[in-house]
């Protein structure tokens, strides 16, 4: 069985699957961009609750960089 991965983004460099969030413990979907050395790092997460916020969250802190800079 394969990794799930959307189809809402036409570049290849870019991927949206689901991740484990470790502060909600349950998948979330997350962007992935591919890095230089060939693997593949979240930058950032598309399913922020409320309950997010309240945690150190690269993506929900304030002076975050949306969406690729975290």
């Amino acid at each position: 069985m394969g990794e799930r991965v959307s189809v809402m983004n036409d570049r290849p460099d870019v991927k949206h699957v689901p991740r484990r969030c470790p502060f909600l413990k349950k998948e979330v979907w997350a962007i992935l961009m591919k890095q230089a050395d060939g693997t593949w790092r979240v930058v950032n997460c598309l399913d922020k609750h409320e309950p997010c916020f309240e945690h150190d969250c690269a993506f929900t802190v304030d002076g975050g960089e949306w969406p690729f800079g975290a």
